[in-house]
């Protein structure tokens, strides 16, 4: 899965991979803490989760709206810990701001993917809330049946500037295949409608969401491949032990979560 700096922290013993840091299309244009400021009794009760959200949003994933955590990802991770009891005291903030909290003890949850960070064993971790991942786009005329990365050699491509694309970045680089760069998502989905390039590589669900929250139209129909590459699994990554009890009785809830009506109605909702 492509995946932007702007959404990779880098705290006490959790080193990333090597990125470019790139903007998402929406970002808030001042970072501030949302949550209210936490007193040490906050930070002593056991039933408040403090989750950290960098400013740049990654819908429908990650979402800050009306003060609250929104989204695929947002959504589950709240209703499932308000379902146990617990409450979330939201941060929002630029992402060196929010590593300083991270570093310092202050964060006590953040969404991301185990495969866009070297090492993991420090922390608990959840199990997948939702599989994102490489997706062809193409216009419905030259529909065709592309979900490996290998089979695009030749073409014209349109990427996210800034994304890291690990099974086409070697691939760009020696000319294997030309690669256009795009900084919005619609100006992605735009070239592909538009024939200026053959391919647009973007997730499913981002590409989905956008179309329907900007109500664009094209002339000529577009068509995403419905299997991918390069998937990976969003999820919570928790930075002390102590939440291990509460991941185990997450995962349950989770997986009985997605086995239900509401999960279905979850993904309608930003789809």
């Amino acid at each position: 899965m492509a995946y932007s700096g702007t959404h990779i922290l880098n705290p006490p013993n959790l080193k990333m991979h090597p990125f470019r840091s790139a903007l998402m299309p929406i970002v808030l244009a001042i970072g501030f803490a949302y949550s209210s400021p936490a007193s040490s009794a906050d930070n002593s009760n056991q039933n408040t989760i403090r989750f950290g959200m960098a400013a740049a949003e990654y819908p429908p994933y990650l979402i800050y709206k009306d003060e609250s955590l929104r989204g695929i990802v947002g959504d589950t991770f709240f209703k499932i810990s308000e379902s146990m009891g617990f409450k979330i005291n939201l941060t929002v903030l630029p992402r060196k701001r929010l590593q300083y909290k991270i570093k310092n003890g202050e964060i006590d949850a953040y969404a991301t993917a185990l495969e866009w960070v070297k090492y993991t064993s420090d922390h608990i971790w959840t199990d997948g809330i939702i599989r994102v991942s490489d997706n062809v786009i193409m216009v419905k005329d030259h529909r065709t049946s592309i979900t490996n990365a290998r089979k695009l050699a030749g073409k014209n491509i349109a990427v996210m500037s800034g994304y890291k694309y690990p099974s086409l970045d070697k691939m760009i680089k020696d000319g294997t295949v030309k690669a256009i760069q795009a900084n919005r998502f619609e100006s992605l989905l735009r070239m592909v409608e538009f024939l200026r390039v053959d391919y647009g590589i973007l997730d499913k669900n981002v590409a989905n969401w956008t179309i329907q929250k900007q109500n664009l139209i094209f002339k000529k129909p577009l068509h995403i491949a419905t299997s991918g590459f390069d998937a990976v699994e969003f999820r919570i990554v928790m930075f002390s032990q102590k939440w291990a009890p509460v991941v185990q009785k997450f995962n349950k809830a989770l997986a009985k979560f997605k086995s239900s009506n509401g999960w279905s109605k979850l993904l309608d909702k930003y789809r």
